[in-house]
């Protein structure tokens, strides 16, 4: 009897990822199968996430063709907030899924508010956002504020 090794190389698959959880790093976790081992990119709200020591791709547990691991992100801040997009490929395919991350509120704003909005950021300085640049001076047409008694 003889006994022959069989190597089956197939296209990745993301077959789990997951919203960001807090540990000693934010992680958003992620596990995806593939032979050979597939090349990893993120893409953060539609764009290239370009990784730093702050921001990588850690693999914690390699099984074979199966790779478990997380984005890793330090100390996250409202600026992280978005839309994270994994891609996986080989020179089989490709696979791709996305997760939305919310990391912290906006400073000042409610949670529930959308700071891309002009009347939420400009509504604490009674300014509309068409108000800017009007620099004509019309000092002499706004009431006086003085309710001192002058009798």
């Amino acid at each position: 009897m003889g006994s022959v090794n069989l190597t089956v190389h197939f296209a990745p698959t993301i077959t789990f990822l997951e919203s960001p959880t807090s540990d000693h790093h934010w992680c958003i976790p992620f596990t995806v199968k593939g032979n050979p081992k597939p090349a990893l990119q993120w893409f953060y709200n539609g764009a290239i996430l370009n990784e730093s020591k702050y921001i990588c791709t850690k693999i914690h547990v390699t099984n074979h063709t199966e790779y478990h691991g997380c984005l890793q992100l330090d100390n996250p801040t409202h600026m992280n907030n978005g839309d994270y997009t994994l891609i996986a490929k080989n020179e089989y395919g490709k696979d791709e899924k996305q997760i939305s991350a919310h990391f912290m509120g906006w400073p000042g704003i409610d949670d529930g508010a959308n700071p891309n909005y002009p009347d939420v950021i400009y509504e604490d300085y009674g300014t509309a956002a068409n108000d800017i640049g009007d620099t004509t001076n019309r000092s002499n047409e706004i009431p006086s504020t003085d309710v001192t008694d002058k009798t």
